[in-house]
């Protein structure tokens, strides 16, 4: 009874990582893509500011999880 109520808190990814892993490629493609033709050309022209800083940092934070959890994976 108990690990039931113990697999209902666990998020669906940890168990069943490769039903995720489209949706977790989705997540990387959109920020990817929202960092080169968004964020780039604001911060190229010096106009960032908190609220966009704050994005940049939350996408580049998914980015370096991901490659560093692939790299581990992968050796």
């Amino acid at each position: 009874m108990h690990a039931d109520r113990l697999l209902g808190i666990i998020p669906p990814g940890f168990r069943y990582p490769l039903e995720k892993l489209p949706v977790l490629l989705r997540e990387i493609m959109w920020k990817s893509v929202w960092l080169i033709i968004v964020a780039l050309p604001i911060w190229a022209s010096g106009q960032m500011d908190d609220s966009n800083m704050e994005t940049v940092i939350a996408c580049l934070l998914v980015h370096i999880s991901f490659h560093y959890s692939l790299a581990v994976r992968v050796h």
